[in-house]
């Protein structure tokens, strides 16, 4: 056993070095869908992708060839055709591409049913740790697209996006509502205070319930995504030295998101649908003023139709996102 230039272990027999690697089928074949992700935007041809890889034509014939068949790539020909992705880069799974294009993943002479002529398998723990260590492999490449390889090894920042949402997005309705952005510290005037901001009780007793009740439901709905993940993905990650942040986000979190993400639009709709209990507590919101609409008016067909509109749309954008989270997080097979 020796020290690589990469200052990585390896096993060193009398013949050759063993080393753990994919095949060039498979490297080669995610070398062609990482090049024509990157010219998405139009076709390429065959000798492009003989230009940019350095193993052999027959070979790269063959990757584009399966490619095609397994359903990644599209292959049109005539004068302008060419080469291009299937599907859109963050739905192309690198754990289903290398799935497809590598034979096996026997690590050890155990694994082979038929040929297998180690005499201690039966006593042996061996075949289970590897298989582990298998999984949480591929666990990591079921937890990456073909996105995130387009992206020049840069890590993306995902705070400015957070922080539009959570600060500028209510900054930009209010603009338009036209709320007054003058600050004002509350004064006592005679019996009273005078500005300031003010909670209602009613409105903090709406709060408190919806938060409490939904957010019991919601916390069961993450612990058990988190648990349908096999332990096994764990006890690998952890023998293969990973730190529990990094398994937790990467193995795990991308894994559990896809059991989390159905129940959760559920959960998100029940709130909206809760919030018109407000009425019950005197609270004025959309029900209860449009309930005061009615007995003022009695144009109850318009009142109660526009209740169902506000829902309605409330309701089907949630969906929307969510669905489409949904689809963005699943992973696509052949």
């Amino acid at each position: 056993m020796g020290l690589n230039r990469y200052n990585k272990y390896y096993i060193k027999t009398s013949c050759k070095s063993i080393e753990m690697k994919l095949t060039t089928f498979t490297e080669s074949a995610l070398g062609t869908l990482v090049y024509l992700g990157r010219h998405h935007h139009r076709m390429v041809t065959i000798d492009e992708i003989f230009a940019q890889h350095a193993a052999s034509r027959s070979l790269l014939t063959k990757v584009i060839q399966q490619l095609g068949i397994d359903g990644w790539i599209i292959a049109t020909r005539g004068c302008k055709g060419g080469l291009r992705l299937a599907h859109e880069p963050h739905n192309i799974a690198l754990g289903a591409v290398v799935r497809d294009n590598e034979p096996n993943f026997h690590m050890a002479e155990c694994f082979h049913s038929e040929s297998n002529a180690c005499r201690i398998s039966s006593d042996c723990l061996l075949k289970g740790v590897l298989g582990g260590a298998t999984e949480a492999f591929l666990a990591v490449l079921d937890a990456l697209t073909l996105a995130d390889l387009l992206l020049d090894g840069q890590p993306r920042r995902l705070w400015p996006y957070a922080l539009v949402l959570l600060a500028g997005l209510p900054a930009l309705v209010s603009w338009g509502l036209g709320v007054s952005w003058t600050i004002a510290m509350p004064e006592l005037r005679g019996f009273n205070f005078i500005g300031g901001l003010t909670l209602s009780p009613e409105y903090f007793a709406l709060l408190v319930a919806l938060v409490t009740y939904t957010s019991a439901f919601i916390a069961e709905i993450v612990r058990s995504g988190i648990q349908a993940v096999s332990r096994g993905q764990w006890d690998a990650a952890m023998a293969l030295g990973l730190r529990r942040s990094f398994v937790l986000r990467h193995i795990v979190m991308p894994q559990a998101l896809r059991v989390i993400i159905p129940p959760m639009t559920s959960q998100y709709l029940n709130l909206t649908k809760n919030s018109s209990l407000a009425v019950a507590i005197g609270y004025q919101d959309i029900v209860s003023i449009a309930n005061t609409t009615l007995n003022q008016t009695g144009q109850a067909i318009e009142a109660i139709a526009l209740i169902m509109l506000v829902f309605l749309t409330i309701s089907l954008g949630i969906s929307l996102f969510m669905n489409w989270y949904n689809a963005r997080l699943a992973m696509v097979e052949r």
